[in-house]
């Protein structure tokens, strides 16, 4: 196409063009690094869960009350990263993607997201990993329940929130 033509259709060139197609190529390698991360995230956390388990079958059963509360971080930061992703592609269908195609439609984005984040294997997709965080903490809490007397989980549930309210500012 010439400059023109470009021009007429609001199709940016020259240092625009450039920018925006930089920025397109740094966005895609962000959401692969926190798609990455996630993945990374999820499986730290059903390592951890074989640690808790390994040790605190064999020792204090106290111990896998503390793997709640490390999954409770894990998932917060895989939603996150999950939130920062979404932003991310919404930020190339709105800006980027609409700039340089035509009809405003076709790029990746424009043809992946809606059926991502709204279809049924979008939800099935979001749903699992977060079933494993959800299960994992309730299959523990659930096991430690068995296996520990009441006081001492008054007594790590008091002094988590000691910890709290000690905790300096």
């Amino acid at each position: 196409m010439s400059q023109e033509s470009l021009a007429a259709k609001n199709i940016p060139s020259g240092a625009a063009a450039d920018f925006l197609g930089k920025e397109y190529v740094a966005l895609r390698a962000e959401i692969l690094h926190r798609s990455g991360i996630q993945h990374q995230l999820v499986s730290l956390d059903l390592i951890a869960l074989g640690t808790f388990l390994t040790y605190g079958l064999q020792g204090s059963a106290n111990l896998l009350l503390l793997y709640p509360i490390l999954t409770m971080f894990l998932a917060g930061a895989w939603s996150l990263n999950d939130y920062r992703i979404a932003q991310i592609g919404v930020y190339i269908k709105k800006r980027i993607e609409i700039s340089f195609l035509e009809d405003g439609k076709g790029g990746w984005e424009h043809f992946g997201s809606p059926r991502r984040l709204h279809g049924i294997r979008g939800r099935l997709t979001i749903g699992v990993t977060r079933g494993i965080f959800v299960s994992t903490q309730i299959f523990t809490l659930g096991l430690a329940s068995t296996i520990t007397d009441f006081e001492s989980i008054g007594d790590i549930i008091l002094g988590g929130a000691a910890l709290l309210v000690r905790h300096p500012r």
